[in-house]
């Protein structure tokens, strides 16, 4: 073998034998021959060591540390081992383009003035699957725009990186930077005046998963302070050194701003909440509710927990409501932790479980982490205990003090993948291995979760965890025959809603054909509008079920939604569905049951009910067979029983 190769490639290896062969093979099969794979194994207790060795590959050097080191130390160590005049960076599990180093090494010849090259990257998941690329990443390619945003965040993929050895070697990495190393490197290399270029091509997958070390690094340190604790490394020994130039006050500027940034979101805001939480909430209240916690520990002899957020009225907490009402068990304890508008589903739920309500006690500053702790240690005193959230950061919470034997389901009620958003189901990911089950009531909400996933870079084992169970109707009512046409609008006054377009829509058709009737159920102030009768709001399920029989269509005009439990009602009472393609509205509906415009455009969606309702006044055979293909898709798809059975397996004990 060559003793001066061209390139050192360097891969440190901790525990990396999911992915590590893959990524030597991937370094072995380089069109560029000329390079030496230097491997250090930081004190391996996996298989990665016989891995290594079952490669017969005179290129490879293989060298472990008696003990483990941690990343930095290993990388030093490497260095320190290499014998090119080129060292390139790899990770044991990630995957090179077969044409990376000769494309590095081709760029650092002709330009003899570059310390160090990186490249584009992609991302990839545990199966090898394209996720997406780094966004920082691709929108620094220049050498100006490496250097200014470099002063505010890393922008360069370590594993990516080609650098000239003898510059590396003299600036080495700092053990002082833990997760950041890499970013000190450069911002060092920066401050001195060197140049870092980057290839406008993608050649390195990099691999995200749970025990990844950029992963853990996120999990376990918010964005603000990992960028402070790196930047306030480097200036500090920048400024000993008396090593000032016009990237340490890039470096300098970006550190005053993260730091007012970080005073606002992690400090200011906790604090004034807390302020307004000591200042609003009722200490009397919380202990009240400590002394109804307790109470209702001591007499919890159960197995199931459900953490909620309110009792008033709303769709979601009609679910929660139906899902206790089908299991009926007496022994689980419900707790609802925020402040509800009022006690709709209250009695209903203490029904059919024992209910606590705690928005102080769970809430409050001093007391929150007291009963997060008493509950988890309930919890963890029982075999096969079983917690069902829904809707609620206090379940994420509560899940890292509870051990392995406890049972975790979540259920989602809606979901919308937004890339740059989900900020809150991001945190969340890092529990994922816990949770047993995923529940949906959407199929649309199942399949953005599962984009969301998939460019979160989570396995596709966790779709195994995806369970759909359908809402259920409690009662089935036939339809029955009117004298002409009458269309209802029931929905919150809520912008989503768009009541407005409804009342649009009635102006419209009312001008064509005065005969239709239009009615409105919720809150509503604008009741100057002839031909619209509107009954408010009604608490009442054998009212607001006459309500359903006196019409024939469910007019729909949201643009957010899920599945809405009033198309079920409605469908039960043999309405068919007039509604725009939102939710899963247009995945669950069909043509025989329901009409669904082609848009969620106003205009349109406003041409588009127009006709259908006046289509629908000329033609009641037409419509008679639409309501009566609902009320039988409801039977079928809306029963209680089906509902019933499905959540008792799905919470059923293991014991």
């Amino acid at each position: 073998m060559n003793d001066s190769p061209a390139i050192s490639v360097i891969m440190p290896v901790f525990n990396a034998g999911q992915f590590l062969a893959m990524a030597i093979h991937s370094v072995l099969t380089q069109s560029c021959r000329d390079f030496e794979l230097i491997i250090v194994d930081d004190a391996s207790t996996d298989e990665s060591a016989a891995i290594v060795a079952s490669f017969q590959d005179a290129r490879i050097r293989f060298f472990q540390n008696e003990k483990n080191g941690g990343i930095t130390f290993t990388l030093n160590r490497g260095l320190d081992l290499c014998r090119g005049a080129l060292i390139a960076r790899m990770d044991a599990d990630d995957i090179m383009h077969k044409d990376r180093l000769a494309k590095q090494l081709a760029f650092m010849k002709s330009e003899l003035g570059v310390s160090v090259l990186a490249t584009r990257i992609e991302l990839i998941n545990v199966d090898n699957e394209v996720t997406g690329i780094w966004n920082t990443d691709f929108e620094t390619l220049s050498e100006y725009d490496i250097k200014r945003i470099m002063a505010k965040t890393n922008c360069v993929a370590h594993p990516s990186v080609m650098m000239r050895s003898e510059i590396v070697r003299k600036f080495r990495y700092n053990q002082n930077q833990k997760g950041a190393e890499d970013w000190d490197l450069w911002m060092r290399i920066l401050n001195a005046g060197l140049r870092i270029a980057k290839l406008d091509e993608v050649l390195l997958q990099y691999r995200m998963h749970a025990t990844s070390i950029m992963a853990a690094t996120k999990n376990e340190v918010s964005l603000e302070r990992r960028l402070m604790i790196a930047r306030r490394i480097f200036l500090w020994n920048a400024t000993t050194k008396f090593s000032f130039s016009a990237f340490y006050f890039l470096v300098l500027i970006a550190q005053c701003r993260t730091f007012a940034r970080h005073v606002k979101m992690n400090m200011a805001m906790p604090i004034a909440r807390s302020a307004k939480r000591l200042l609003t909430y009722s200490p009397f209240a919380a202990m009240r509710q400590w002394q109804e916690m307790r109470s209702a520990m001591k007499k919890w002899n159960g197995k199931r927990l459900f953490i909620f957020t309110y009792v008033h009225e709303g769709g979601a907490e009609q679910v929660h409501a139906d899902i206790l009402q089908a299991l009926h068990d007496k022994e689980a304890l419900v707790i609802i932790t925020g402040f509800s508008l009022n006690k709709h589903f209250q009695e209903r739920l203490n029904r059919h479980a024992q209910l606590v309500v705690i928005p102080e006690l769970a809430n409050h500053p001093f007391t929150k982490e007291l009963v997060l702790e008493a509950i988890a240690a309930k919890l963890n005193s029982l075999d096969g205990a079983i917690v069902f959230g829904s809707n609620n950061e206090w379940f994420f919470d509560l899940l890292p003090r509870l051990n392995e034997r406890v049972r975790l389901f979540y259920l989602i009620h809606a979901f919308h993948y937004q890339p740059e958003g989900n900020v809150l189901h991001k945190g969340w990911l890092k529990y994922a291995s816990r949770i047993e089950r995923y529940i949906f009531i959407s199929t649309q909400s199942k399949l953005e979760f599962s984009k969301f996933c998939f460019h979160n870079n989570q396995p596709k084992s966790i779709h195994e965890k995806f369970c759909f169970i359908s809402n259920a109707v409690h009662s089935f009512k036939a339809p029955i025959t009117h004298q002409g046409l009458s269309v209802l609008f029931v929905g919150r006054e809520s912008k989503e809603k768009r009541i407005e377009l409804f009342l649009k829509i009635a102006a419209n058709t009312l001008k064509i054909a005065p005969s239709i009737q239009f009615s409105v159920v919720g809150k509503n102030s604008n009741k100057d509008l002839p031909n619209v009768k509107f009954f408010g709001v009604l608490n009442d399920k054998t009212a607001m079920n006459r309500i359903y029989q006196d019409h024939d269509i469910l007019l729909v005009t949201s643009d957010r939604e899920g599945f809405p439990m009033v198309i079920m009602e409605a469908m039960a009472n043999g309405l068919t569905i007039a509604a725009t393609p939102v939710g899963d509205i247009p995945n669950r509906l069909r043509s025989e049951t329901a009409l669904i415009t082609s848009t969620l455009a106003e205009d349109r969606t406003v041409s588009e009910m127009t006709e259908h309702l006046l289509m629908l006044s000329r033609q009641p055979d037409k419509l008679n067979d639409l309501r009566l293909n609902a009320f039988k898709f409801a039977q079928d798809s809306f029963s209680w029983e089906t509902f019933q059975n499905a959540y008792q397996e799905l919470l059923r004990s293991k014991n």
